[in-house]
């Protein structure tokens, strides 16, 4: 039982090697990364000492866009067709970055092009409903304030 532990552990480990290579394959910072997840430098720590918790692995893979067989085991194509198409797309959209005006925007840019593209229209659609949302609200408050 002892030996499968460590296999375990090492896996797990190696995962997050294979997480940090993507990384900086991508040219993605590591707290750029932690925001994306909403995770803090100890959580990312613990991962770096103890390797990826195995329950982790497919939220990261779809995030950082790899297969899930080969960010737990190294084993089969990192990318599929279509991502290796969307890696090609990003590295020519990331000459423009520049052009974006602080830290947050290029933050949820880079995480919005990991996404696939029925991820990216889930996030448009909800993105577009709490605006709608936000902009009721702010009516029903400017009445309630004239009401005052």
């Amino acid at each position: 039982m002892f030996m499968s532990k460590n296999i375990i552990t090492n896996d797990k480990k190696a995962a997050f090697l294979r997480l940090e290579s993507v990384l900086r394959e991508k040219n993605i910072t590591v707290p750029d990364f932690q925001a994306t997840l909403n995770i803090g430098s100890q959580v990312w720590n613990n991962w770096k000492n103890r390797g990826l918790p195995p329950k982790e692995f497919i939220k990261l893979a779809v995030i950082i866009g790899v297969s899930t067989n080969w960010l737990a085991t190294g084993a089969g194509e990192k990318y599929s067709d279509h991502e290796k198409n969307q890696n090609k797309k990003t590295a020519i959209q990331e000459q423009s970055n520049h052009y974006l005006s602080n830290e947050n925007e290029m933050s949820l840019l880079n995480a919005f092009r990991l996404l696939t593209k029925e991820q990216q229209q889930m996030i448009i659609a909800n993105t577009q409903n709490i605006a709608r949302n936000n902009e009721q609200i702010i009516k029903e408050l400017k009445i309630k304030m004239e009401d005052m």
